[in-house]
């Protein structure tokens, strides 16, 4: 296996463009005779050749670090054989980037020695000339839970909350949540009085002016958004090394919660779905398009309404410079459009909306999803090039003018789908009235029609 390449790889995988469980996959199949790990990435949609290129150029300036027993080293020293695994422990080794090969670095350079001459410690298996790194930060931006690091830089917010404090100008009453860029409590504003749920992003989560910048922007934007099926944002700041801000505290769970224990009827799945559509049609006209609508991203009130949340407030942030960069992945893989899927970041818009929507819907009234894989590769190959099956397959007693709905949602060119989230909302309406929708059903449901038409017409042939 090229060292280079595999390094890349992780790189890659790092910098958030690669899934941690696509990179082994590809490592499997390369290690069995399947191809580069370069032809790999390419061949499965995964990266451009322009990002590739990047990636191989950093690897090579790289050093690689074990976050277990600190040994570090050049890519000449690895092993062919298995270029991620520690030489001394069997670890899982992590690349190092330079100033130089990234904007901005992933990793320090190295630390202060312990005896205060300013001599930086050098590993006995560092190379001469390299320098030495600071494998507790590594594992913090790793997420390692090996070393005493925060690695999400919420530590402050956490010993506030456990003393029951107080984070100007927030009470935190209890931790709702967290994922890989923050966490979500529960709190009071103290001024307003008034309940809120506060995200508090990790330390270093928007590295850049740039991205702190647009990261602004985007709340401000989301702030315009005024509709009873969009969750409102109230405020955005900085708190120390975090950035934060505030949504209004929805009283339900999250549609996601609810599909674990339930599967929906047709009414009431048609119901959410339209809810849905029209937050999407406001927030489309708005000028902001969601790009990771999913069932966590779907609240439901006591009342029975759904909101939207997290329109990509964060990731989007900087998978958007991600996108422009790379053409890599962004959002819930499995209810991903094809043009997301593809790294088509040109064609990405409010269909794209439109069609996870579909698998949302698609999955309320079956209890499955369109399409499942057990890698990345797969799963990209299958949202890009299969057909999605009519939802009726899966669950019969679908009603076809809502099994139209859905495929016409799913239809891989964004041009063959609902022209916009309306257009959806109405034949959802026209659906709930009882009255026929503008779309036909699935071909595979009306040859089903045709065929039970026929045999029914011989049989009162035959009978006559």
């Amino acid at each position: 296996m090229n060292v280079l390449e595999a390094l890349a790889g992780q790189l890659a995988v790092q910098r958030q463009l690669v899934a941690p469980a696509a990179l082994e996959q590809i490592l499997a199949t390369s290690r069995g005779g399947g191809g580069t790990v370069s032809q790999l990435l390419l061949r499965g949609g995964l990266l451009g050749r322009e990002a590739l290129g990047q990636l191989l150029a950093a690897a090579a300036t790289s050093q690689v670090v074990c976050p277990a027993c600190g040994l570090s080293a050049l890519p000449q020293q690895l092993a062919a054989a298995a270029p991620l695994d520690c030489p001394r422990c069997g670890g899982r080794l992590l690349v190092a980037e330079t100033e130089e090969a990234t904007s901005p670095p992933s990793f320090p350079a190295g630390r202060p020695s312990s005896s205060g001459s300013g001599r930086r410690d050098r590993h006995p298996f560092t190379p001469h000339g390299a320098s030495p790194l600071d494998t507790r930060r590594i594992a913090a931006a790793s997420g390692s839970a090996r070393f005493d690091g925060d690695p999400t830089g919420t530590m402050r917010f956490r010993r506030a909350l456990k003393e029951g404090g107080t984070v100007v100008p927030f009470e935190l009453l209890e931790e709702l949540g967290r994922g890989g860029m923050g966490v979500v409590y529960k709190a009071r504003h103290t001024t307003r009085d008034e309940l809120v749920a506060l995200k508090v992003l990790r330390s270093g989560a928007l590295a850049s002016k740039k991205q702190r910048k647009r990261f602004e922007r985007e709340v401000q934007a989301m702030a315009r958004l005024d509709h009873p099926n969009v969750v409102p944002v109230r405020d955005v700041g900085r708190l120390g090394d975090n950035e934060y801000f505030t949504m209004a505290l929805v009283d339900g769970r999250s549609l996601g919660d609810v599909l674990k224990t339930e599967r929906l009827p047709a009414r009431r799945a048609a119901e959410v779905a339209l809810d849905v559509a029209r937050g999407l049609e406001h927030a489309h006209q708005e000028g902001i398009v969601h790009r990771d609508i999913k069932p966590d991203n779907i609240l439901v009130d006591r009342g029975g309404r759904a909101l939207i949340t997290d329109f990509g407030l964060v990731h989007d942030t900087d998978a958007e410079e991600r996108l422009t960069r790379s053409g890599a992945l962004v959002g819930t893989p499995y209810y991903m459009s094809p043009e997301q899927a593809r790294g088509r970041r040109d064609l990405l818009g409010p269909q794209s909306d439109v069609y996870a929507l579909g698998v949302v819907l698609f999955q309320m009234l079956s209890g499955q999803l369109p399409f499942r894989a057990e890698t990345q590769l797969e799963l990209v190959e299958k949202i890009v090039k299969t057909p999605a099956p009519a939802v009726s397959s899966l669950e019969p007693s679908v009603p076809s003018d809502l099994d139209a709905v859905v495929a016409t949602c799913l239809r891989k060119r964004p041009d063959d789908r609902y022209p916009s989230a309306g257009a959806l909302a109405a034949d959802l309406e026209r659906f709930l009235h009882g009255r026929p929708v503008s779309v036909r059903p699935p071909r595979s449901r009306r040859l089903v029609v045709v065929a039970g038409a026929a045999v029914a017409t011989l049989l009162v042939l035959g009978g006559g």
